[in-house]
């Protein structure tokens, strides 16, 4: 839980790294736990939840999007040796 009074919403849940088994899919598990993470935010005052997902993971996009979450920012990697070399610049190391 986040706490920002600078920001808007004040308090935001973060939800990060969610992992079933594929074995275990399908039984609504991450549903449970999703459920547990609710409440516990809701004690918190928790007013917003965010999360990430790795791009071109369909079958979490579709958890997400079915449970209301709506992508609103993009996030991107960079190995550290090709961001120095656009940059001009040798690695440190």
């Amino acid at each position: 839980v986040m706490e920002r009074h600078e920001f808007t919403p004040p308090v935001t849940g973060l939800v990060d790294d969610v992992w079933v088994e594929p074995a275990h899919r399908g039984r609504g598990l991450a549903k449970a736990l999703l459920g547990e993470v609710v409440a516990f935010f809701g004690r918190h005052r928790v007013e917003t939840v965010v999360l990430d997902c790795v791009v071109g993971n369909h079958e979490a996009e579709r958890l997400w999007r079915g449970l209301g979450f709506t992508p609103v920012q993009v996030g991107a990697d960079a190995r550290l040796g090709d961001l120095a070399a656009a940059l001009g610049r040798r690695r440190r190391v």
